[in-house]
């Protein structure tokens, strides 16, 4: 699901960013300066929590973050900020996913605006899982009572080659409650 974001949103909070945060890697403000500065990339930059695989994803953290300062995922995880700005040159119609590592990011509405991958998504992760919860659960019962069957039917088995014909009541009534 994709989500339009305007591209003075993505400035502006980009540019409240550097002026509240301290970034462990000072050379990352240039990546961010570069971003601002020119329109058609900022077009292409896309607001993620998560690495977006086979596509360029950037992670820049802030020092009350304890992530690394830089890493960039292209065609390979690099920290070489310099393949990143080679790459916006040769390529400034790819889009390029940004992760920001901040204190309070959970808690930012401005910035979970611009997250791609929204609440929405977050939702149907939780009821999917949920169903899936429910599904085992159910196998789980399911082949408990298989067993608790096949053992009571051993048990009868038993009851019969001993004749015991009041444990051979008793098992049965207790079959008979399980299904």
């Amino acid at each position: 699901m994709t989500k339009w974001v305007s591209i003075e949103q993505k400035r502006r909070f980009l540019q409240w960013f550097l002026q509240n945060h301290q970034l462990k890697n000072k050379e990352t403000k240039m990546i961010l300066d570069q971003f601002i500065r020119n329109h058609h990339l900022l077009e292409q930059l896309r607001f993620s929590n998560n690495i977006v695989p086979n596509n360029k994803s950037i992670v820049i953290s802030t020092f009350q973050s304890e992530e690394p300062g830089f890493i960039y995922y292209g065609k390979r995880k690099t920290d070489n900020m310099s393949k990143l700005l080679e790459d916006m040159l040769t390529n400034p119609a790819e889009i390029y996913y940004l992760i920001l590592n901040f204190n309070g990011k959970s808690l930012n509405h401005t910035y979970l605006q611009l997250i791609e991958n929204p609440k929405e998504d977050q939702f149907k992760r939780f009821k999917r899982f949920k169903q899936y919860e429910e599904e085992t659960n159910q196998m789980i019962h399911d082949l408990m009572q298989k067993n608790d069957k096949e053992a009571i039917m051993k048990a009868i088995d038993k009851a019969l080659d001993n004749r015991d014909k009041v444990l051979f009541n008793k098992l049965v009534e207790k079959l008979q409650e399980i299904k």
